[in-house]
């Protein structure tokens, strides 16, 4: 989603400032946010000592990652609710070539996913080492 929404962005935002705060924006909530999280998190749960631990962690990682969509709704709902915005429906153009090698990519053959978890998993191995000594 966020790539499609790079590709458009410049027709909702006309003026120079304003479309650079909002690639920006994009950027930190839709790359490296995201980003973050996965090495963060998946360090975090590399280093558990058994299954209680990493069920327990897995939770934990789950709650902290949708504080900020359970925000986002609350204040949406609420401004509804209010009246003081209206709801509009935005329709972005998409690629189908494009979401075919995406799909491809990341799922079919996800050869970048292994890469990312074999690096995590044994950085976390190399973490976990590291604290036993």
């Amino acid at each position: 989603m966020l790539l499609v929404l790079l590709r458009h962005l410049h027709h909702f935002h006309r003026e120079f400032h304003n479309r650079a705060l909002a690639y920006f924006i994009c950027f930190i909530e839709g790359l490296l946010v995201p980003c973050a999280a996965i090495v963060v998190g998946g360090m975090f749960l590399c280093t558990a000592t058994n299954y209680c631990d990493l069920f327990m962690k897995s939770v934990v990682f789950k709650f902290i990652s949708n504080i900020d969509n359970w925000i986002v709704a609350i204040n949406s709902r609420t401004n509804m609710l209010a009246g003081t915005v209206v709801p509009l429906t935005v329709y972005l153009p998409h690629d189908r070539g494009f979401a075919k090698l995406l799909n491809y990519i990341f799922c079919v053959i996800p050869i970048f996913p292994i890469c990312v978890v074999s690096v995590l998993a044994s950085v976390g191995h190399a973490i976990r080492l590291g604290m036993m000594n």
